[in-house]
């Protein structure tokens, strides 16, 4: 930097050092009720984004043929419907996208066995096909998934906001704004997936833990796992950690029951592949199509997909870094307050163990799958995050 130029920043620099003492004032009175207001903002926009510039992926068709299955009863008429209700909903640009630039699209497009084959794949997401279903005779497939985005959206918006309010804490609002960016909230918006939906009843579930809803809680939190039935491996770590911290929050851990039950169900019904033939399909070579598709377990395969992922994470995504970042304050905080006790610590472990633990098992980088946990695990040091600045000021002098 230039002489002149360090002296321009330092001549602003003081400029805003020395505001007029009523703009200070209001900037420090009003902290709070501009921190609402700018997060009230974020999450209108991102919803209205949501309505407005919806990002299709190929995922759309698969989900759409997924929701409509029960009305047919050939592979043929299901895949004509899923591929024309796209067709209608998206521009002739984006249709093309969806089923021609590489051999797999294109290969579906024209084999109606092949697609129908990967439907296990989808189906496996219960509730989200369910709600969608019960949806679609007003709004068809793709309005209502759609609709369960923009919704969902808007609701874990709102959830944060009634968190922070609840906390007294509107002040850290652009904190919490800059983690939903990063865990892919605005991107996740836009898809039309049940990634909306999950990160939803994920938050909502653990706002509720958070104000003593346990039972409430733990019934958000199942529906959570209907949706993604991978977040059974946070509430596994969860429910370790509860009973090593001696901390008896009993329907949470129902919660991880019933999730071990549902999941056989669930895959069951839904003709999944397997996991690890939906593993290789996802992480190591696509296939054309599922049927037979039987392969067998590899140890080296399975920590080449866990490299890769890895090295892919680190340089596509920011939700690790976001991790790496969070997890020295929570030390710090730890080591200043008493405010985060044996609750509150299961819980941040459990978070960060729960991201690990699913990544490990399936070794995917997209943030759309990992960042539901990011602004959670901010939210639960939240109690110390807006103490420890009182505990710095000093103590008043006696009189």
């Amino acid at each position: 930097m230039t002489v002149a130029g360090a002296a321009g920043t330092g001549g602003l620099m003081m400029r805003i050092a020395n505001l007029p003492g009523w703009a200070a004032a209001a900037l420090s009175q009003n902290g709070a009720l501009l921190g609402g207001v700018l997060f009230g903002l974020f999450i209108v926009g991102v919803t209205m984004i949501s309505i407005i510039y919806p990002l299709p992926n190929w995922d759309l068709i698969a989900y759409t043929a997924a929701i409509a299955e029960p009305r047919f009863h050939d592979a043929a008429g299901l895949h004509a419907h899923a591929y024309e209700s796209v067709r209608q909903a998206v521009d002739a640009g984006q249709f093309a996208l969806l089923t021609g630039p590489d051999a797999y699209r294109a290969h579906q497009f024209a084999n109606p066995d092949a697609f129908v084959s990967m439907l296990g794949m989808y189906k496996v997401k219960a509730l989200y096909i369910q709600v969608a279903a019960a949806l679609t005779p007003m709004f068809g497939e793709i309005g209502a998934m759609r609709l369960i985005s923009t919704l969902s959206t808007a609701a874990t918006g709102l959830v944060f906001m009634l968190w922070l309010y609840r906390r007294n804490a509107f002040a850290y609002a652009p904190a919490v704004v800059g983690l939903l960016l990063i865990s892919g909230y605005a991107d996740v918006a836009r898809l039309g997936s049940p990634d909306a939906f999950f990160m939803a009843l994920l938050s909502l579930g653990l706002y509720l833990y958070d104000r003593k809803k346990l039972w409430l809680a733990g019934l958000a939190l199942l529906l959570a796992t209907l949706v993604r039935s991978d977040t059974v491996v946070f509430l596994a770590a969860w429910s370790v950690l509860m009973l090593l911290f001696r901390v008896r929050d009993w329907p949470v851990m129902a919660a991880f029951a019933a999730s071990l039950i549902a999941y056989p169900l669930v895959t069951h019904s839904a003709n999944h592949p397997g996991f690890w033939a939906h593993f290789i399909f996802s992480t190591t070579e696509q296939q054309m199509t599922m049927d037979g598709f039987h392969p067998a377990f590899s140890i080296a395969v399975y920590m080449r997909a866990i490299a890769v992922g890895l090295v892919r994470t680190i340089s596509e995504t920011s939700w690790l870094a976001a991790i790496g970042l969070l997890l020295p304050v929570w030390v710090w905080l730890r080591s200043r307050t008493a405010l985060l006790g044996p609750r509150e610590d299961a819980l941040i472990i459990a978070l960060v163990a729960g991201v690990i633990g699913r990544f490990i098992l399936f070794p995917l980088p997209d943030t759309r799958i990992h960042g539901a946990y990011l602004t959670p695990l901010m939210m639960a040091m939240l109690p110390a995050i807006t103490a420890w600045p009182k505990s710095l000021r000093p103590a008043a002098k006696a009189a």
